[in-house]
């Protein structure tokens, strides 16, 4: 995944539109990882990690606590649009699995698909969305 890659991602173009231009960004490799860790104000970071051998891509947002209010829908349509960049026609999420009410402690309510392991998850804590992601590995 390069900068200009992610740039176009729907979980990073919502990251932007809530905190603005990135900070800075790093790109790691090892072994077969190659992992793009962009930074955003307030601490606020958007991971992407692919692996070639495994055949599997990651994406996972972190929002610190004061970072960013991104609601459940808002992280849900994000995840949603990546599921369908992936697969036109979709992994098979159970996106209900997301949508059911927000809790008001901490939780990461997990939805997984029918096709290449994808998962979505959207994680809280107080009832606010401290962050979400997605998954494939096929």
């Amino acid at each position: 995944m390069t900068m200009d890659q992610a740039e176009t991602e729907p979980v990073f173009l919502l990251m932007k539109s809530k905190l603005g231009d990135p900070a800075s960004c790093s790109l790691e490799q090892s072994d077969a990882d190659v992992t793009l860790t962009v930074t955003f104000a307030h601490g606020a970071t958007l991971k992407f990690l692919n692996n070639q051998v495994l055949e599997l891509a990651t994406q996972e947002a972190a929002l610190p606590a004061g970072s960013a209010v991104v609601s459940r829908d808002e992280a849900v349509k994000a995840l949603k649009a990546t599921e369908k960049e992936g697969s036109p026609k979709g992994m098979g999420v159970n996106w209900a699995r997301l949508m059911g009410p927000v809790p008001a402690g901490s939780a990461d309510i997990v939805a997984e698909g029918k096709t290449c392991n994808a998962k979505a998850h959207v994680q809280y804590r107080g009832g606010a969305v401290v962050g979400f992601g997605f998954s494939t590995a096929c």
